[in-house]
């Protein structure tokens, strides 16, 4: 899953950087808002990469940035799903990525951003987009910095709502908006968490098995022991045609899913399958019991799926009979 791109010039960055992990399809992209610093890169990773499902928050933009991504999605027919909070994005057995915002669309693009909370295990993580809203529960070990660190991101309360363990500012060395601010950097350190910052410490990674974590950075700052990534990506797209008005009418449903009973929140916890109405096709041997095997044709038939995944071969409304 890769939730932003950057501005256009990172492009080329950022899919150097997928390659290097020995990654060649990208599963889900999450777009947590339009703006170019985060859209920017997008069409260059759609341009080297199959991508599995395209996922924004259904706010548009008139920036040709936009138009060009729109554009270059319906011309590829990426699968495309709009999100608003209380869905889940399904993505791996154990890992569940809820959307807790935006709940709707305010006019403030950067507020109505998306905000993502991963749980692997017992480790969480919070990715904020631009906004500076905390919806619900919010504690997370790992936090990505609203808004780049902005003097408006996130005062004291924000931290101690959140409670990170460590804090990573996404900003551009020298940037003219005179990102991170200092009040930020100190409600921060003052919240305890470990800070890393890109426009010093370079591309930093975090790594989790579901039980801790651990962080290494490229080390643009002068620090020792810090791992090297070297780009191996060398820039061959054409440019990009002058945009025209089309509709985004993706061919393929999305398998974005409302999770409406327990078992489609806890699913991926639990072992089981995630249940995805319009997903690939399960049987019941996909799940852990027969009681989720039922709560999942259940939700899906509610739903208007009907038996998709048939598993009621007798049409009796219960399903996997022969599974004990």
């Amino acid at each position: 899953m890769l939730v932003d791109a950057g501005p256009g010039e990172s492009g080329g960055k950022v899919v150097s950087y997928l390659r290097s992990q020995g990654v060649s399809t990208v599963d889900v992209i999450v777009a947590t808002h339009p703006h170019e610093d985060h859209i920017g890169g997008m069409v260059d990773v759609l341009n080297n990469f199959n991508v599995g499902l395209y996922v924004d928050n259904g706010v548009t933009h008139t920036t040709s940035t936009y138009e060009n991504l729109v554009n270059k999605l319906v011309d590829d027919q990426t699968p495309y799903a709009e999100v608003k909070a209380g869905k889940t994005i399904p993505f791996a057995t154990g890992i569940l990525i809820s959307v807790i915002s935006p709940t709707s669309i305010s006019g403030d693009m950067n507020e109505d951003s998306i905000i993502l909370k991963i749980t692997d295990g017992t480790q969480t993580i919070l990715l904020t987009g631009d906004s500076s809203l905390t919806p619900g529960d919010v504690q997370a070990q790992i936090l990505k910095v609203p808004h780049h660190g902005s003097k408006h991101s996130s005062d004291s309360s924000y931290y101690r709502q959140v409670n990170p363990e460590v804090a990573v500012i996404c900003v551009g060395r020298g940037n003219d908006f005179g990102h991170p601010s200092a009040q930020v950097i100190d409600n921060i350190e003052k919240a305890g968490a470990s800070l890393f910052r890109t426009d010093n410490d370079g591309t930093v990674v975090i790594s989790t098995d579901g039980n801790s974590w651990q962080v290494e950075s490229s080390g643009m700052s002068s620090s020792s022991s810090k791992p090297s990534f070297q780009p191996i990506y060398q820039r061959t797209i054409s440019p990009t045609p002058k945009p025209t008005q089309k509709s985004y009418t993706p061919f393929v449903a999305p398998v974005i899913v409302q999770p409406a009973s327990a078992f489609v929140q806890n699913s991926q916890s639990s072992g089981s399958a995630p249940c995805n109405c319009a997903g690939p096709d399960l049987d019941c041997k996909d799940f852990s019991t027969r009681r989720e095997a039922q709560a999942c044709f259940d939700y899906c038939k509610s739903n208007g799926y009907g038996d998709c995944f048939r598993m009621d071969g007798d049409k009796d409304g219960k399903v996997c009979e022969s599974k004990k």
